[in-house]
């Protein structure tokens, strides 16, 4: 039971979390006006002699609880954040889940929203609950298991694609599980939280024997039914109408991935694969220079053929997206690890040798960013200015083996700075 249900606890987890922060807003505002709560929780900490200021004679503020113009700064924070392809973005239609909480109303967007995106976004707000959220997000980001490279797996003796948690080191992760845990409930009104938030003191348990939890979930299959589910049109006749739904869908599905030129292979989530090949792109004699360097068997610009699109152990990539006008989308963002810590860089274009006998799938051509600094543990910030990376490595080209299978949302902050929020595992950092 326990491990299936970490996806539910989680989100049930940030259900909660977020309601405390934002609370009750007034009749005109979005966000939960039908809050009624806070009167309890005064009561609550009155009888538990703590939080002294919310007492309901003292009425002071709950110092877990966001004010208005704090939601909205955060507001303003999830705006500018650019969402990678096939991840659900949580600012659409002018405003966030910080006004609408149905922004988050799923269960893999709770998940995305507690462990990789508020440790980032409430960086100077609520110390108290930042540290608890931040300790609790770490712990679980590590117990879910690092996400390696194509190299690094390989190297490692475990299938590429797979995540992967070293055994030592579980017992300091159920330590800040419980800490963590300890701190939520020095942080909230414990009245608040759910019972099954217990559950959390038991996952290492359960990791040691099972495995890493992940395995376990069903969420990719209730997902897949309510597909199907939605392709019958009449009840009456399910087997008939799902049959001939799932015929047609798969024919167009087909015909849609020839046209575009889109390699099949039987182990996409353990492969890195390049496509959409692109006709009015060349590479640069920079380019060329930087994959000899790397060992690649060509010797002409001519040798290289330009790609657009790469699939780095199932996550899906788009090279030059960075600079473009729009800030819808960004799939460019890649980390990798170099000389033992992670950094960042964003993809111009993807190379391919044509030469036969080169072994190597393909090659990126990066831009760097700045070494990251960061506010805390989950929080890297870097900047434009990567010439000290580009002079430490010595190359702007990268194979893509050496990508993490990791896809990276960005805030753009004002000052010419960006926090990188990648969407598993966690940053490798010297000691």
């Amino acid at each position: 039971m326990i491990q299936t249900a970490l996806k539910t606890d989680v989100k049930n987890l940030c259900d909660n979390i977020v309601r405390l922060l934002i609370g009750k807003t007034s009749s005109g505002e979005d966000g939960y006006s039908g809050w009624g709560k806070d009167t309890s929780h005064r009561k609550q900490s009155e009888t538990l002699g703590i939080f002294e200021n919310t007492w309901t004679a003292n009425g002071g503020p709950f110092h877990w609880r966001l004010s208005k113009a704090e939601r909205q700064a955060l507001d303003v924070r999830t705006s500018k954040i650019v969402w990678p392809h096939y991840v659900e973005p949580l600012y659409y239609r002018g405003v966030s889940f910080w006004k609408k909480p149905s922004r988050m109303w799923k269960s893999r967007r709770k998940y995305r929203l507690l462990l990789f995106v508020l440790p980032v976004l409430l960086r100077d707000q609520l110390p108290r609950v930042r540290k608890a959220i931040v300790l609790l997000a770490s712990a679980l980001r590590r117990l879910d298991g690092q996400a390696y490279s194509y190299e690094r797996a390989k190297s490692l003796g475990i299938l590429p694609g797979s995540r992967a948690i070293n055994r030592e080191e579980l017992d300091s992760i159920h330590r800040d599980l419980v800490i963590s845990l300890v701190l939520i409930e020095g942080c909230f009104p414990v009245g608040h939280l759910i019972p099954s938030t217990h559950h959390v003191v038991h996952y290492v348990e359960y990791t040691k024997t099972h495995g890493i939890l992940r395995s376990y979930w069903m969420m990719a299959f209730e997902r897949y039914n309510k597909y199907i589910k939605n392709l019958v049109k009449d009840m009456y006749q399910a087997e008939v109408h799902l049959s001939g739904k799932v015929t047609m869908d798969s024919a167009c599905y087909y015909d849609l991935l020839t046209k575009n030129q889109v390699s099949f292979t039987a182990n996409g989530l353990h492969t890195c694969v390049l496509t959409f090949a692109c006709s009015k792109q060349y590479a640069t004699v920079e380019d060329l220079d930087d994959v000899i360097r790397l060992g690649g068997n060509v010797s002409d610009q001519e040798d290289l053929t330009v790609y657009t699109i790469a699939k780095i152990l199932g996550k899906h990539f788009v090279a030059g997206e960075w600079d473009r006008d729009t800030d819808s989308r960004c799939g460019s963002v890649i980390t990798c690890v170099v000389n033992g810590r992670s950094l960042y860089a964003h993809v111009v274009r993807f190379l391919k040798s044509d030469v036969p006998g080169d072994s190597c799938p393909g090659y990126a051509s990066v831009r760097w960013f700045s070494e990251p600094t960061y506010d805390n543990c989950l929080c890297p910030k870097v900047t434009l200015n990567g010439s000290d990376i580009e002079d430490e490595v010595g190359s702007n080209v990268v194979r893509i083996t050496q990508i993490d299978p990791s896809q990276v949302a960005v805030e753009r902050v004002g000052d010419g700075s960006f926090y990188m929020i990648r969407d598993s595992g966690t940053d490798t950092r010297r000691k």
